[in-house]
């Protein structure tokens, strides 16, 4: 409930890394990832927050190098998908709210016309955006959201306007595999 962005930040990744060092470590996790659940849904839904970096860099979890340096003997397998059954709880318990706010930054930025920015609030905007659409395309698991996503995915590379949301986009259709992969393509 901490009002200072780096605080929230802070608090968010000991969480995330927590709750994906159970998963690593066999522990037991249910009571940790509800935690991060219920705190994810607190932030994404947070009206206070009215720094659209602030509440991407909350919503971040930690990277794949970040925690390798939290484990003993660094298994990059294991890690990523530690990593990737968290993110994927997330996004399908907040799917719906999640894609309600990409697209509400899409109308945002596509209000803005051809035209891009480099202000705060358009950075913080294109951030937070790209955060969203990673958790949109972790929800992968059937052909029908292999497509779902790799059509979002590749809709937002083409609509990009500069290179960060491309590099995004990019990104996430690189790592598609299975009818994602192929419907890439087309």
């Amino acid at each position: 409930h901490d009002t200072d962005g780096f605080n929230r930040w802070d608090s968010a990744q000991r969480l995330y890394t927590a709750v994906i060092l159970k998963i690593l470590g066999k522990e037991p996790f249910q009571e940790s990832l509800d935690r991060v659940v219920e705190s994810f849904g607190r932030t994404l839904n947070d009206e206070t927050i009215n720094d659209d970096s602030i509440r991407a860099y909350t919503l971040i979890l930690p990277g794949e190098s970040t925690l390798s340096e939290s484990v003993q003997v660094i298994d990059p397998s294991a890690i990523r998908e530690a990593r990737k059954q968290v993110k994927k709880t997330i996004a399908r318990k907040f799917k719906s709210e999640i894609a309600v706010a990409y697209d509400q930054l899409t109308a945002a930025m596509e209000a803005d016309g051809d035209t891009f920015k480099v202000d705060g609030v358009s950075v913080g905007r294109r951030k937070l955006r790209n955060v969203y659409l990673g958790y949109l395309c972790a929800i992968s698991e059937t052909v029908e959201e292999q497509k779902e996503a790799a059509e979002l995915a590749t809709k937002h590379f083409n609509d990009a306007k500069g290179m960060t949301d491309k590099l995004a986009a990019f990104n996430i259709l690189a790592s598609m595999s299975g009818k994602g992969e192929s419907a890439r393509e087309e």
